[in-house]
């Protein structure tokens, strides 16, 4: 096919960053884990203008499990907290 054999692995959102801060390529990384080094100027915004949202979703097992549900509630209590709506 053309294509080069050689592939990375980056089997972490943490890696990924790593890697993206290590200037292995560029990548789009989620505003909340991109700030402080965007902030210190580790990494640079391609397009500070242009910031690209998607819809996040929470799915679980439909099990009737008490903590099972206190995760699905701090899960969403931290996102309200934590990310932009």
């Amino acid at each position: 096919d053309g294509a080069s054999r050689l592939r990375h692995a980056v089997p972490t959102s943490e890696g990924y960053l790593d890697a993206v801060e290590a200037g292995l390529g560029w990548g789009m990384v989620p505003e909340v884990q991109a700030s402080k080094l965007l902030a210190e100027g580790r990494l640079v915004s391609l397009a500070p203008e242009r910031p690209f949202d998607v819809p996040l979703f929470w799915q679980q097992w439909k099990l009737d499990s008490p903590a099972l549900a206190a995760v699905a509630t701090a899960v969403a209590a931290t996102a309200a907290q934590t990310l932009r709506s």
